[in-house]
């Protein structure tokens, strides 16, 4: 209907260059008018991307920043899987893993891992896919975005103690399967 080549109509929806201004918008028109739109996963396949980013949490209540990473993310043309591992089930973490190795997914990151999720566990179950952990200390050459726990449990309990208090109650989460919460609670019961 356009009257150009599959190739020019390619560097328009690519938004190459080597098009003139008044083909150019003839082919956006005809894409418009019948509704077209990339298919991302032929796209994927061809250039060995797929767009696509795996978010793994502990699990759905964990409070994250989605609409922030989801805005980011499609910033820069990628979009986000999001899945919640059980703390419980270390078998729900091989079962998403291989969810996300099977979707081609192009990078994976890993908020608050439990703490039975190993640095070892990460390479074979990722298969090489590149990953970012936010929230633990699971091994110094996995690249991660770490709060200091300790430090911020240790300037609240000087700021209480600076108030005169002495008598203060720790409610925390799941010791046993949250590492920044094994930190700040081995920091409350050091500072206590």
């Amino acid at each position: 209907e356009a009257g150009v080549s599959a190739q020019t109509v390619s560097r328009v929806i690519n938004n190459k260059k080597d098009v003139s201004a008044t083909t150019r918008q003839r082919i956006q028109n005809i894409i418009e008018r019948v509704g077209y739109h990339p298919n991302r996963v032929a796209q994927g396949l061809r250039a060995r991307q797929s767009g696509a980013l795996g978010v793994v949490t502990l699990n759905a209540d964990h409070p994250i920043p989605i609409l922030a990473m989801e805005a980011k993310a499609s910033a820069l043309d990628y979009t986000l899987t999001f899945y919640s591992i059980r703390p419980d089930d270390p078998l729900d973490f091989v079962s998403k893993f291989n969810m996300i190795r099977a979707q081609m997914t192009d990078g994976i990151v890993i908020i608050t891992p439990h703490s039975f999720i190993s640095y070892k566990m990460l390479l074979e179950y990722s298969n090489h896919i590149p990953l970012v952990l936010v929230n633990s200390h699971a091994d110094a050459n996995v690249p991660s975005v770490i709060y200091d726990q300790a430090h911020g449990t240790r300037e609240i309990m000087k700021h209480l103690f600076a108030m005169g208090h002495r008598d203060i109650c720790e409610i925390s989460g799941y010791v046993d399967t949250r590492i920044e919460t094994e930190i700040r609670h081995q920091t409350f019961v050091e500072m206590m």
